[in-house]
Protein backbone atom coordinates (compact mmCIF):
# COMPACT_ATOMS: atom_id res chain seq x y z
CA UNK A 1 0.00 0.00 0.00
CA UNK A 2 1.42 3.00 -0.88
CA UNK A 3 2.04 5.99 1.25
CA UNK A 4 -1.46 8.28 2.08
CA UNK A 5 -0.80 12.51 0.90
CA UNK A 6 1.28 14.77 3.69
CA UNK A 7 -0.94 16.14 6.28
CA UNK A 8 -0.89 18.15 9.33
CA UNK A 9 -3.03 17.67 11.67
CA UNK A 10 -6.41 17.92 10.17
CA UNK A 11 -4.48 19.79 6.75
CA UNK A 12 -3.45 17.77 3.65
CA UNK A 13 -1.09 17.88 1.17
CA UNK A 14 0.89 21.07 0.36
CA UNK A 15 3.93 19.61 1.34
CA UNK A 16 6.53 21.39 -1.05
CA UNK A 17 5.11 24.55 0.13
CA UNK A 18 4.61 24.65 3.95
CA UNK A 19 7.80 22.39 4.39
CA UNK A 20 9.70 25.47 5.01
CA UNK A 21 7.04 27.25 7.12
CA UNK A 22 6.84 24.26 9.54
CA UNK A 23 10.72 23.42 9.90
CA UNK A 24 11.19 27.89 10.77
CA UNK A 25 8.30 27.46 12.92
CA UNK A 26 9.76 24.35 15.13
CA UNK A 27 12.60 26.24 15.09
CA UNK A 28 11.34 29.47 16.93
CA UNK A 29 9.31 27.26 18.79
CA UNK A 30 12.06 25.71 20.32
CA UNK A 31 12.86 29.20 21.28
CA UNK A 32 9.75 30.72 22.67
CA UNK A 33 10.13 32.72 19.81
CA UNK A 34 7.33 33.79 16.76
CA UNK A 35 7.78 31.62 13.78
CA UNK A 36 9.06 34.23 10.97
CA UNK A 37 5.98 36.64 9.03
CA UNK A 38 4.80 34.98 5.98
CA UNK A 39 2.57 35.75 2.76
CA UNK A 40 0.35 32.96 1.86
CA UNK A 41 -0.14 33.35 -2.18
CA UNK A 42 -2.34 31.05 -4.37
CA UNK A 43 -5.71 30.60 -5.86
CA UNK A 44 -8.49 31.28 -3.35
CA UNK A 45 -9.83 28.06 -2.56
CA UNK A 46 -6.25 26.20 -2.11
CA UNK A 47 -6.25 26.33 1.67
CA UNK A 48 -4.23 29.16 2.78
CA UNK A 49 -7.19 29.72 6.16
CA UNK A 50 -6.73 26.30 7.39
CA UNK A 51 -2.91 26.58 6.67
CA UNK A 52 -2.92 29.58 9.03
CA UNK A 53 -5.05 27.81 11.74
CA UNK A 54 -2.82 24.66 11.31
CA UNK A 55 0.25 26.47 12.08
CA UNK A 56 -1.65 28.29 15.08
CA UNK A 57 -2.39 24.74 16.31
CA UNK A 58 0.57 22.96 16.22
CA UNK A 59 2.29 25.71 18.48
CA UNK A 60 -0.33 26.11 20.67
CA UNK A 61 -1.07 29.86 19.75
CA UNK A 62 -4.12 31.75 19.33
CA UNK A 63 -5.08 33.10 15.67
CA UNK A 64 -6.48 36.25 15.36
CA UNK A 65 -8.37 36.48 11.85
CA UNK A 66 -8.77 40.22 10.20
CA UNK A 67 -10.77 40.68 6.63
CA UNK A 68 -8.94 42.58 3.85
CA UNK A 69 -11.15 45.55 4.42
CA UNK A 70 -10.21 45.81 8.39
CA UNK A 71 -9.32 49.78 9.23
CA UNK A 72 -6.04 50.68 10.87
CA UNK A 73 -8.09 50.98 14.21
CA UNK A 74 -9.26 47.52 13.97
CA UNK A 75 -6.02 46.08 12.95
CA UNK A 76 -4.46 48.30 15.90
CA UNK A 77 -6.66 47.26 18.96
CA UNK A 78 -6.76 44.06 17.77
CA UNK A 79 -2.57 43.82 17.83
CA UNK A 80 -2.44 45.13 21.25
CA UNK A 81 -4.69 42.71 22.91
CA UNK A 82 -2.67 39.70 20.89
CA UNK A 83 -0.48 37.39 23.00
CA UNK A 84 3.20 36.46 22.66
CA UNK A 85 3.79 34.11 19.26
CA UNK A 86 -0.02 34.28 18.57
CA UNK A 87 -0.56 34.91 14.86
CA UNK A 88 -2.36 37.41 13.08
CA UNK A 89 -3.96 36.37 9.76
CA UNK A 90 -4.91 38.65 6.95
CA UNK A 91 -7.16 37.34 4.73
CA UNK A 92 -7.81 39.10 1.15
CA UNK A 93 -5.14 41.26 2.17
CA UNK A 94 -5.30 42.86 -1.20
CA UNK A 95 -8.04 44.56 0.02
CA UNK A 96 -6.18 46.28 2.63
CA UNK A 97 -5.87 50.13 2.29
CA UNK A 98 -2.58 51.95 1.90
CA UNK A 99 -2.38 53.02 5.49
CA UNK A 100 -3.69 49.95 6.96
CA UNK A 101 -0.59 48.52 4.99
CA UNK A 102 1.68 51.03 6.46
CA UNK A 103 0.89 50.80 9.55
CA UNK A 104 1.15 46.78 9.56
CA UNK A 105 5.08 47.86 8.46
CA UNK A 106 5.27 50.01 11.29
CA UNK A 107 4.58 47.43 13.60
CA UNK A 108 6.87 45.09 12.05
CA UNK A 109 10.16 47.30 11.99
CA UNK A 110 8.90 48.78 15.72
CA UNK A 111 6.88 46.34 17.36
CA UNK A 112 4.33 49.50 18.65
CA UNK A 113 1.10 50.91 16.80
CA UNK A 114 -0.11 54.81 17.31
CA UNK A 115 -1.82 55.56 20.54
CA UNK A 116 -4.39 57.22 19.11
CA UNK A 117 -5.71 54.33 17.63
CA UNK A 118 -6.07 52.52 20.87
CA UNK A 119 -8.77 53.64 22.95
CA UNK A 120 -7.85 54.82 26.46
CA UNK A 121 -4.01 55.13 25.03
CA UNK A 122 -2.25 57.96 25.09
CA UNK A 123 -3.18 59.87 21.53
CA UNK A 124 0.66 61.25 21.36
CA UNK A 125 2.29 57.91 22.59
CA UNK A 126 2.35 54.44 21.15
CA UNK A 127 1.30 51.28 22.47
CA UNK A 128 3.58 47.71 22.47
CA UNK A 129 2.36 44.72 20.29
CA UNK A 130 3.86 41.28 21.77
CA UNK A 131 6.25 39.45 19.48
CA UNK A 132 3.97 37.23 17.08
CA UNK A 133 3.42 36.22 13.42
CA UNK A 134 1.68 38.00 10.59
CA UNK A 135 -0.05 36.05 7.94
CA UNK A 136 -0.78 38.02 4.67
CA UNK A 137 -3.10 35.42 2.36
CA UNK A 138 -3.86 36.82 -1.18
CA UNK A 139 -4.40 35.69 -4.77
CA UNK A 140 -3.55 38.73 -5.78
CA UNK A 141 -0.14 39.76 -4.01
CA UNK A 142 0.77 43.00 -6.94
CA UNK A 143 -1.60 44.79 -5.40
CA UNK A 144 -0.01 44.83 -1.72
CA UNK A 145 2.98 47.86 -1.58
CA UNK A 146 6.39 46.63 -2.28
CA UNK A 147 7.80 47.97 0.78
CA UNK A 148 5.33 45.74 2.40
CA UNK A 149 6.08 42.76 0.84
CA UNK A 150 9.85 43.35 1.34
CA UNK A 151 9.16 43.14 5.37
CA UNK A 152 7.69 39.59 5.28
CA UNK A 153 10.53 37.16 4.68
CA UNK A 154 8.60 33.80 4.25
CA UNK A 155 6.80 33.50 0.67
CA UNK A 156 4.66 30.48 0.61
CA UNK A 157 3.12 29.54 -2.72
CA UNK A 158 -0.15 27.32 -2.86
CA UNK A 159 -0.86 25.49 -5.88
CA UNK A 160 -4.11 23.45 -6.92
CA UNK A 161 -3.65 20.01 -5.93
CA UNK A 162 -3.19 16.93 -7.76
CA UNK A 163 -6.25 14.38 -7.72
CA UNK A 164 -4.98 11.95 -5.02
CA UNK A 165 -4.47 14.64 -2.37
CA UNK A 166 -8.39 15.95 -3.24
CA UNK A 167 -9.30 12.50 -3.45
CA UNK A 168 -8.40 12.14 0.23
CA UNK A 169 -9.66 15.83 0.77
CA UNK A 170 -13.16 14.77 -0.41
CA UNK A 171 -13.05 11.60 1.62
CA UNK A 172 -12.29 13.74 5.01
CA UNK A 173 -15.09 16.38 4.17
CA UNK A 174 -17.87 13.28 3.52
CA UNK A 175 -16.67 11.99 6.99
CA UNK A 176 -17.38 15.27 8.51
CA UNK A 177 -20.47 15.43 7.08
CA UNK A 178 -22.09 12.13 7.14
CA UNK A 179 -21.77 11.58 3.47
CA UNK A 180 -20.81 7.51 2.65
CA UNK A 181 -18.85 7.18 -0.77
CA UNK A 182 -16.88 4.71 -2.05
CA UNK A 183 -13.64 5.11 -3.19
CA UNK A 184 -14.52 5.42 -6.93
CA UNK A 185 -16.81 8.10 -5.75
CA UNK A 186 -14.56 10.02 -3.89
CA UNK A 187 -11.75 10.00 -6.99
CA UNK A 188 -14.58 11.20 -9.59
CA UNK A 189 -15.46 13.87 -7.33
CA UNK A 190 -11.70 15.09 -6.89
CA UNK A 191 -11.35 14.98 -10.88
CA UNK A 192 -14.03 17.77 -10.73
CA UNK A 193 -12.68 20.02 -7.97
CA UNK A 194 -9.54 21.13 -10.43
CA UNK A 195 -7.46 21.21 -7.48
CA UNK A 196 -9.30 23.35 -4.87
CA UNK A 197 -10.94 22.07 -1.34
CA UNK A 198 -13.21 24.49 -1.57
CA UNK A 199 -14.82 23.07 -4.70
CA UNK A 200 -15.06 19.50 -2.56
CA UNK A 201 -16.37 21.76 0.39
CA UNK A 202 -19.41 22.49 -2.21
CA UNK A 203 -19.65 19.65 -4.27
CA UNK A 204 -19.84 16.90 -1.40
CA UNK A 205 -22.48 19.19 0.08
CA UNK A 206 -24.57 19.05 -2.91
CA UNK A 207 -24.29 15.94 -3.16
CA UNK A 208 -25.69 15.34 0.25
CA UNK A 209 -28.67 17.55 -0.80
CA UNK A 210 -29.25 15.54 -4.09
CA UNK A 211 -29.63 12.30 -2.29
CA UNK A 212 -31.37 12.36 0.57
CA UNK A 213 -29.82 8.60 1.75
CA UNK A 214 -26.82 9.87 1.46
CA UNK A 215 -25.85 9.20 5.10
CA UNK A 216 -27.37 5.54 5.27
CA UNK A 217 -25.82 4.01 1.63
CA UNK A 218 -22.68 4.20 0.00
CA UNK A 219 -23.24 6.67 -2.60
CA UNK A 220 -21.09 5.36 -5.99
CA UNK A 221 -19.71 6.31 -9.21
CA UNK A 222 -23.28 6.61 -11.38
CA UNK A 223 -24.31 8.55 -8.24
CA UNK A 224 -21.50 11.22 -8.67
CA UNK A 225 -21.99 11.44 -12.26
CA UNK A 226 -25.89 12.23 -12.01
CA UNK A 227 -25.28 14.98 -9.68
CA UNK A 228 -23.22 16.57 -11.93
CA UNK A 229 -25.27 16.17 -14.42
CA UNK A 230 -28.29 17.37 -12.62
CA UNK A 231 -26.00 20.82 -12.00
CA UNK A 232 -25.14 21.53 -15.51
CA UNK A 233 -21.38 19.97 -15.37
CA UNK A 234 -19.47 17.57 -17.63
CA UNK A 235 -17.39 14.69 -16.15
CA UNK A 236 -14.88 17.15 -16.27
CA UNK A 237 -16.05 19.30 -13.95
CA UNK A 238 -16.88 21.97 -16.81
CA UNK A 239 -19.49 24.40 -16.71
CA UNK A 240 -22.01 25.76 -20.01
CA UNK A 241 -19.84 29.25 -19.23
CA UNK A 242 -16.72 26.96 -19.33
CA UNK A 243 -17.32 25.14 -22.62
CA UNK A 244 -18.68 28.04 -24.20
CA UNK A 245 -15.39 30.29 -23.49
CA UNK A 246 -13.44 27.10 -25.08
CA UNK A 247 -15.74 27.02 -28.26
CA UNK A 248 -15.39 30.78 -29.06
CA UNK A 249 -11.62 30.46 -28.80
CA UNK A 250 -11.79 27.22 -30.91
CA UNK A 251 -13.42 29.53 -33.41
CA UNK A 252 -11.13 32.64 -32.59
CA UNK A 253 -8.14 30.75 -31.73
CA UNK A 254 -7.01 33.86 -29.60
CA UNK A 255 -9.09 36.47 -27.82
CA UNK A 256 -8.39 38.87 -25.16
CA UNK A 257 -9.58 38.67 -21.40
CA UNK A 258 -11.53 41.39 -22.55
CA UNK A 259 -13.36 39.88 -25.40
CA UNK A 260 -13.78 36.48 -24.03
CA UNK A 261 -15.25 38.56 -21.29
CA UNK A 262 -17.73 40.04 -23.05
CA UNK A 263 -18.63 37.46 -25.18
CA UNK A 264 -19.67 35.34 -21.81
CA UNK A 265 -21.50 38.31 -20.54
CA UNK A 266 -19.48 38.43 -17.60
CA UNK A 267 -16.41 40.61 -16.13
CA UNK A 268 -12.74 40.11 -16.53
CA UNK A 269 -12.25 39.80 -12.80
CA UNK A 270 -14.90 36.64 -12.84
CA UNK A 271 -13.91 35.52 -15.72
CA UNK A 272 -9.62 34.79 -14.31
CA UNK A 273 -10.65 34.06 -11.12
CA UNK A 274 -13.32 31.61 -11.60
CA UNK A 275 -13.98 30.66 -15.51
CA UNK A 276 -10.41 29.98 -16.55
CA UNK A 277 -9.08 28.61 -13.48
CA UNK A 278 -10.83 25.43 -14.37
CA UNK A 279 -9.60 25.08 -17.78
CA UNK A 280 -5.92 26.58 -16.81
CA UNK A 281 -5.55 23.78 -14.57
CA UNK A 282 -6.87 20.98 -17.11
CA UNK A 283 -4.63 22.29 -19.54
CA UNK A 284 -7.32 23.23 -21.97
CA UNK A 285 -6.36 27.44 -21.86
CA UNK A 286 -2.95 29.03 -21.90
CA UNK A 287 -2.49 32.97 -21.51
CA UNK A 288 0.20 34.64 -23.46
CA UNK A 289 1.24 37.70 -24.48
CA UNK A 290 -0.93 37.58 -27.75
CA UNK A 291 -4.23 36.68 -25.13
CA UNK A 292 -5.95 33.29 -24.43
CA UNK A 293 -5.52 30.21 -26.63
CA UNK A 294 -6.78 26.68 -26.96
CA UNK A 295 -3.66 24.00 -26.46
CA UNK A 296 -2.90 21.35 -28.40
CA UNK A 297 -4.76 19.46 -25.21
CA UNK A 298 -7.70 22.24 -25.79
CA UNK A 299 -7.97 21.86 -29.27
CA UNK A 300 -8.48 18.08 -29.20
CA UNK A 301 -10.95 18.44 -26.01
CA UNK A 302 -12.94 20.77 -28.18
CA UNK A 303 -13.06 18.56 -31.28
CA UNK A 304 -14.11 15.76 -28.76
CA UNK A 305 -16.81 17.88 -27.58
CA UNK A 306 -17.98 18.79 -31.09
CA UNK A 307 -18.36 15.46 -32.29
CA UNK A 308 -20.06 14.59 -29.10
CA UNK A 309 -22.73 17.50 -29.53
CA UNK A 310 -23.26 16.81 -33.50
CA UNK A 311 -24.38 13.25 -31.55
CA UNK A 312 -26.97 15.24 -29.62
CA UNK A 313 -25.06 15.11 -26.40
CA UNK A 314 -26.20 18.30 -24.88
CA UNK A 315 -23.25 19.43 -22.14
CA UNK A 316 -20.75 18.70 -25.43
Amino acid sequence: MGRGPFQVHDFVGQKRALAPALRLQDGATARGEPAPHMLFTGPSGTGKSLAAMTLARRAGAEMTKFLGKATTAEIAQKLTQMNLCDIGFYDECHGLENDAQELLMDAIDSGHVPGKLVPGADPAGHVAIPPLTLILATDRPGKLLNSLLKRIPLPVRFKPYPVDEMKEIVARIGDRRGVLLSAQAARDLARVCHGLPRRAEHHVNNLRLTFADSERRKLGLEDVRTYLDEVGLDEDGLDEMAREYVRFLRRNRVASADAVAGFLGTDVEYLKCQVEQPLRFRGLVTVGRGGRVLTEKGKEWAAEKLKARKKGDTRG
